[in-house]
């Protein structure tokens, strides 16, 4: 019964671990997008971050990473659906417009 019990507790850290843990290159996008002065939080920019990355596709993607790390430019280099993208995650996760 104890040795239940620490299977269970081990596998409940783990996937706490998993959850919580986040990709960099989501962590790069959040950070670039941050703007406290114009209410873009940390947890909105995570939010659309992750949003972001769930609703585009690898080659956008990697495209909205480049330009979080400052080697694209969004307006200049962006596609149509990596653009919508970018805007839907702000209105979904209530960023200010």
């Amino acid at each position: 019964m104890k040795n239940l019990i620490k299977i269970i507790f081990l596998t409940m850290m783990t996937l706490i671990l998993i959850g919580c843990s986040v990709d960099e290159d989501v962590q790069a996008v959040a950070d670039s997008a941050v703007d406290e002065e114009g209410g873009l939080t940390e947890d909105i920019a995570m939010c659309m971050a992750k949003e972001q990355k769930a609703n585009m596709s690898a080659e956008d993607w990697e495209l909205r990473v480049e330009m979080a790390k400052g080697t694209k430019d969004l307006f200049k280099d962006s596609t149509e659906t990596l653009f919508g993208a970018v805007v839907a995650s702000g209105v979904k996760c209530g960023a200010p417009l």
